[in-house]
């Protein structure tokens, strides 16, 4: 993933994801209130601060991506 998203210029993933949301006219605010969730944790589990599964699937389906591009499961750990 990261290889396709330097070529692109991005240099961290928070941007890329960022990047394609805004490309799609997606805000973290769409996806908050679709989970019905604070818009303050999409951006935690963007910026890896939090972790969420279903978080993430639902970013990654909104840009078009696996999830386990984004976020491998054997990054996958909860965090308090």
């Amino acid at each position: 993933m990261f290889a396709m998203a330097n070529k692109l210029g991005f240099t961290n993933k928070k941007n890329f994801i960022k990047a394609r949301l805004i490309e799609r006219g997606i805000k973290l605010v769409d996806i908050a209130r679709e989970l019905g969730i604070a818009p303050p944790t999409v951006t935690q589990v963007i910026s890896g601060i939090k972790t969420s599964r279903r978080i993430q699937k639902t970013i990654a389906q909104k840009i078009g991506m696996n999830v386990d591009e984004l976020w491998p499961k054997n990054n996958h750990r909860r965090k308090k």
